[in-house]
């Protein structure tokens, strides 16, 4: 079975700003903007809360970011993030629609690394656990053999890490890496010491290169792998030139999702993403917030 991760991450709210005490600022802050109290705040209300520390322009931008729906007026819940109509939320729910459109079976989770995700797909299969990584730019070396990423979560550093991700019937399968010419490569270099590693988990079956024999001959093929070689970053930066080329690199069955989206629009303008509107607008609502104490 098939199952494609979907990390929720930091995506939701950013993390610096989770505390009560911050929580209680921004509440009071789009407070002060519902004027009749009903718990819809106008616009224009809403940008002259944010004039107190950004410019009108950028404050009249930013209150027309939040709102997701084009109705003139946003919910005080969704200033904070309390809603799935928030910002960042409706592009979060967006991105899973996107994935859903693709008829696989979608994981939605809080799992923080590979090591965790295994141990716990372990939990509900006694079949063999693949997990794959690659494509496109991605590195082993900055990825899974990144050391320095295991430190805050495991006491044994990437030791301990890969001892849990490699626990029982788990491997990991590495797809080639394609260049932004269409070059298909399957060189790894992995940076110190951590070459050892690799090459021991590599002989041991752990970790599997994917070899162009079992890739879609379209990927391979120079003259029509030109969908595979771009990255996330390329089709945000052709949203926001307002090239139509981004669909090339997004599966068909995604793109009148992408069109019909709220943030399409923004992104397209040239404007910021759901998350640093979002990260803006606590930002300012707790600087707000805290001069009203």
């Amino acid at each position: 079975t098939q199952i494609l991760d979907f990390q929720i991450d930091d995506i939701v709210r950013p993390r610096n700003l989770l505390g009560t005490e911050g929580r209680l600022r921004r509440t009071r802050a789009a407070v002060q903007a519902d004027i009749d109290g009903d718990g819809l705040l106008s616009l224009d209300a809403l940008a002259n809360v944010f004039a107190q520390k950004l410019s009108q322009e950028e404050a009249k931008q930013l209150a027309k970011d939040l709102d997701v729906e084009g109705k003139g007026k946003v919910m005080v819940d969704q200033v904070l993030g309390w809603t799935d109509r928030s910002v960042n939320n409706v592009e979060f729910l967006d991105r899973f629609r996107m994935l859903e459109s693709l008829r696989l079976p979608v994981l939605l989770s809080g799992v923080g690394s590979d090591a965790e995700l295994s141990a716990y797909l372990a939990r509900y299969t006694t079949q063999a656990i693949v997990l794959a990584v690659g494509g496109g730019n991605y590195d082993l070396g900055r990825g899974i053999f990144n050391a320095k990423s295991y430190l805050q979560a495991y006491k044994g550093g990437m030791l301990e890490a890969f001892g849990k991700l490699f626990a029982g019937n788990v491997r990991l399968f590495a797809y080639p890496n394609i260049s932004s010419d269409g070059t298909v490569s399957s060189d790894v270099q992995i940076p110190g010491t951590a070459e050892n590693l690799h090459r021991y988990l590599v002989g041991e079956g752990k970790i599997v290169q994917i070899e162009t024999e079992f890739m879609n001959s379209s990927a391979v093929r120079q003259d029509t792998n030109e969908p595979y070689r771009g990255q996330s970053e390329d089709v945000v930066r052709l949203l926001k030139e307002g090239k139509n080329e981004w669909e090339k690199y997004v599966p068909r069955e995604a793109t009148p999702i992408v069109k019909q989206s709220s943030w399409f629009q923004r992104y397209a303008a040239g404007g910021a993403s759901s998350q640093e509107v979002l990260y803006q607008a606590f930002k300012v609502l707790d600087e707000v917030g805290e001069d009203k104490k």
